[in-house]
């Protein structure tokens, strides 16, 4: 009885008072920082010093809704898709890049041939390729000064990237560097059929559809700045290709329906990234087409130090890295979680090992294309500045940056390639409104021996 009484009884007035603070409090309390707001924040300090008043514009692309491509399945009726992109109900105004990727580079030859071989009348500036030792310095917003986290109140958390590397400022020659222009322009591979919508146009795409008599998807749908890595491998008639870091297979599955490679082998280190790897490849790819599946290899090595050596025509290392527009999107599995810092700040390395790792494989005479989906110049040109300085430190290979600024002048219609921004190695794909595809870095490579 005692004890039920207690129970019943009114609280004293001192204990209501602490239970209503403690209430209050609960309600006051700041907030939880979410992984795409730290991410937003980083980026809002890290990026406008480098890409200046384009910053904002290339902000709101990486906030607002991204545009696509739709790659047509070859291995499945694919006439029947292509009517239903330019003829279906809902009339999309989807074109085929192929066309305009054809008439492009024919009116780019023709305006080359009436000048001669200048480059000057293409507005094409290879001045700012280079970066000489004498411009390192406090207002050149170069590789080693552009992020100071550690110095930024509320972000003590954050250890300064830039400690990775040293020595950015070498010349060419301290790193064995040779490069050459490529000048024929990129072009689409006959059997790649693509479509994107028109500048300006944020359509969607229909949900890829299963064939009913090969059991496939009829189209895969990814980022436009995706087909650029593939694009600049150039990939010939029985070439053999390694994709280093194939995961999730988008860039595969294209060198796939371009039906050129002898053999593809797709790469990846972990188990859960290989599963959706393999679902993606035979989601488009039929069990009766054998002699296509066998060109496939699903390898799981460390990418970082990859068996074979002088084995592949053609290379792509699709490297980790801070992923741009996934990490102001997607909470989960974010790279600027708490809990990943270390993960964030061992990207450069890991990537420079994995471009090393690329470089080796690669057989004398064929290249290396190196890509990230990152505007920060740590992880594109640093992180190929790293891998250089290694190979030429501890290897007798020898290699030649390809310039590809002459050579991609026929995309401007597809992308917003990013000019005067001092990048020394590699071209790089900018976000924009109208096309909002990217970002995308890329660096092709020679191997000479």
């Amino acid at each position: 009885m005692n004890v039920l009484l207690k129970k019943t009884m009114p609280l004293p007035r001192a204990e209501l008072i602490l239970i209503q603070i403690h209430k209050r409090l609960k309600r006051t309390k700041t907030p939880k920082v979410l992984n795409t707001q730290r991410a937003l924040e980083y980026f809002d300090i890290a990026y406008p010093p480098i890409y200046g008043s384009r910053w904002p514009s290339i902000r709101l692309a990486l906030l607002s809704k991204p545009k696509y491509i739709s790659v047509v399945n070859n291995f499945t009726d694919y006439k029947g898709t292509i009517q239903k992109l330019e003829l279906d109900d809902d009339e999309l105004a989807a074109r085929a890049a192929k066309k305009e990727m054809e008439r492009y580079p024919e009116e780019y030859r023709q305006r080359v041939q009436a000048h001669g071989s200048s480059l000057d009348v293409l507005d094409v500036d290879f001045s700012n390729r280079i970066i000489k030792s004498s411009l390192v310095g406090a207002e050149a917003g170069l590789l080693m000064d552009y992020v100071p986290p550690t110095k930024l109140k509320g972000l003590e958390n954050w250890v300064e990237e830039t400690d990775v590397f040293l020595n950015t400022s070498q010349e060419d020659s301290d790193i064995g560097m040779k490069k050459e222009i490529q000048e024929e322009p990129l072009e689409l591979p006959e059997m790649l059929r693509i479509y994107y919508f028109l500048k300006g146009d944020i359509s969607d795409f229909p949900h890829p559809r299963s064939d009913n008599v090969m059991g496939v998807l009829d189209q895969y749908i990814l980022d436009g700045a995706s087909l650029l890595p593939v694009l600049a491998l150039d990939i010939k008639q029985d070439d053999k290709v390694l994709d280093l870091c194939a995961a999730p297979g988008g860039k595969s599955l294209i060198a796939m329906q371009t039906w050129l490679p002898k053999l593809i082998v797709c790469n990846d280190v972990r188990l859960g990234r290989l599963k959706r790897l393999h679902e993606v490849m035979w989601q488009y790819v039929p069990k009766s087409l054998t002699n296509i599946r066998d060109r496939v290899v699903v390898t799981m090595e460390n990418g970082c130090e990859y068996p074979e050596k002088d084995a592949y025509d053609k290379v792509l290392v699709d490297v980790p890295c801070l992923t741009d527009r996934h990490s102001l999107e997607e909470s989960d599995n974010n790279i600027f979680a708490v809990a990943r810092v270390k993960d964030r700040l061992k990207l450069p390395e890991i990537q420079g090992q994995l471009l090393v790792s690329a470089l080796q494989a690669v057989r004398p005479g064929g290249c290396v294309v190196y890509s990230t989906c990152t505007l920060s110049p740590l992880q594109n040109d640093g992180a190929v500045h790293l891998a250089l300085s290694k190979i030429w430190q501890e290897t007798t290979i020898e290699y030649s940056i390809v310039d590809l600024t002459y050579a991609i002048q026929p995309l401007k219609f597809l992308y917003r390639f990013g000019n005067n921004l001092g990048l020394r190695y590699g071209q790089i794909v900018l976000p924009s409104l109208a096309n909002n595809f990217g970002p995308m870095y890329i660096c092709k490579i020679k191997r000479l021996r």
